[in-house]
């Protein structure tokens, strides 16, 4: 009996040691991209909001970030949104818990995501997803250690820069448009965002209420893992709850979908409890 609880307590103590060793390496490298894409940022100049800057834009577009962003309020250089909310996927339906923090540069696309997804006390997923100057990559790991998904590659550096751009929502200041960003006109109530770098464009189609908020995003450029590889699928965020935070109004709630063939497939319901515009 002793020999066995001696085993035992080794086998657990390894499987502690190989956890805790993984969380540490991937919190670290989380931290040099946080500080790089921060320090980055405030080494680049910076737009304010004016009238001036927005009155080329589509109609819609002028009204919603005349309606968001304060006179004067400077382009957020760096921001952090801590989100809570539920998450799911195709190959595993149920919903879980999920916790997260996401950064994001200000000026030029740049993203960090870490999210934990809990289904129990002793069943839960790790997440982390980078994308800086054109490179992208993601890690889904079982308990903090077992490798289940580790993307990187053409599709998911799209799918990111996708993400960025429906999530500028977050940040409005970046959806002014600049060397890396342009509107066009879809019709009274939507527009096009494009975005595009290190050669990849995506684009988003967004559209607003009569109360200059906007409540839907569309995009045909993410991509969702299948079977065997990545596939194009359009997704829909909607957006609702609108709450200030600092200069800025910003959709605190919101649902993803994918827009399947067969059926839509809600995937996400994400509440932001806070918002850091730097």
């Amino acid at each position: 009996m002793e020999k066995l609880i001696f085993i035992t307590s080794v086998v657990v103590g390894t499987i502690a040691v190989v956890i805790v060793s993984s969380i540490v390496r991937a919190t670290m490298r989380r931290a040099r991209t946080v500080k790089r894409l921060r320090e980055a940022e405030w080494a680049r100049p910076h737009k304010k909001m004016n009238h001036d800057v927005v009155a080329s834009l589509p109609r819609p577009v002028q009204a919603f970030l005349e309606h968001v962003i304060n006179p004067g309020v400077e382009q957020a250089r760096f921001v952090t949104v801590k989100q809570h909310g539920q998450w799911r996927s195709l190959a595993q339906p149920e919903w879980s818990e999920l916790r997260a923090m996401a950064y994001y540069s200000g000026t030029i696309p740049g993203f960090v995501w870490h999210a934990k997804m809990k289904n129990s006390a002793f069943s839960w997923q790790d997440a982390q997803l980078l994308y800086g100057s054109g490179q992208a990559s993601g890690r889904v790991k079982f308990l903090g250690m077992i490798t289940m998904f580790d993307p990187d590659g053409q599709e998911v550096a799209s799918a990111l820069l996708a993400r960025i751009l429906m999530e500028c929502i977050w940040f409005p200041t970046s959806l002014i448009p600049g060397g890396q960003l342009r509107w066009e006109a879809v019709n009274g109530n939507s527009a096009r965002a494009i975005l595009s770098d290190h050669g990849t464009t995506v684009s988003c189609v967004y559209t607003f209420n009569d109360n200059n908020e906007v409540t839907k995003i569309v995009t045909q450029d993410k991509f969702r893992d299948a079977e065997t590889s990545f596939e194009r699928e359009q997704c829909t965020m909607y957006c609702s709850d609108y709450k200030q935070f600092g200069g800025v109004r910003i959709p605190t709630k919101v649902r993803l979908e994918w827009n399947l063939e067969e059926q839509d497939f809600e995937y996400a319901r994400i509440e932001i409890e806070w918002a850091d515009h730097e």
